[in-house]
């Protein structure tokens, strides 16, 4: 090593921003896009990380209307702690009874949507094809070969870090279309009068 683990100790990285807005096409064209205002993100002590902001958006292009987002998830007054060390500990080997948890999620709201028309299994199947992708192009770049390593095979269970989830209101909604919504609102209306 070049630089000593008690020297990288005293380094510290901030990042912040307003407003950070990113639209991420996923492998099988699924048009995604993350919105996060007043976001800070702080590396400390070589391994742990805070990403913390006032305001996270998910969205989704609607399955209805083309070149529109929907809402897929809203987090207000957001904070993300975890220490790389222990992440990389407990999946290695797994702790036992009730250890501290390496991953903190914390906010003030979520709130998950289901657009109306969309299947959630185009976002599902995204992850799995993405971890391949990226298990793929790690092996092409360390051995300069063009052959494939995925190859279906029987495997142990993907282990986790102890995550610990924080909120003080969840929110869980799924859309009916705009037909619907109107027979929703007479029947309303008619229970009233």
């Amino acid at each position: 090593r070049l630089i000593k683990t008690d020297t990288l100790d005293v380094f510290q990285v901030d990042f912040n921003a307003k407003a950070l807005n990113m639209v991420i096409i996923l492998p099988n064209g699924v048009k995604t896009r993350l919105e996060m205002f007043q976001t800070s993100l702080g590396w400390a002590n070589i391994s742990e990380i805070s990403l913390q902001g006032h305001f996270l958006r998910f969205c989704v292009e609607s399955p209805q209307i083309t070149i529109t987002w929907v809402r897929m998830a809203t987090v207000v007054n957001f904070k993300i702690e975890g220490d790389i060390y222990h992440i990389f500990e407990q999946i290695q080997k797994p702790p036992e009874g009730t250890p501290k948890p390496s991953v903190v999620l914390s906010n003030e709201m979520w709130h998950f949507n289901i657009p109306h028309g969309f299947a959630m299994c185009r976002i599902i199947d995204n992850i799995t094809t993405t971890a391949k992708s990226i298990k793929q192009m790690v092996h092409s770049l360390k051995t300069s070969e063009r052959d494939s390593v995925i190859h279906p095979h029987v495997s142990n269970p993907v282990l986790f870090p102890v995550i610990t989830l924080k909120s003080y209101r969840w929110i869980f909604s799924v859309e009916d279309d705009a037909f619907e919504s109107q027979l929703g609102m007479i029947f309303q209306v008619g229970l009233e009068e």
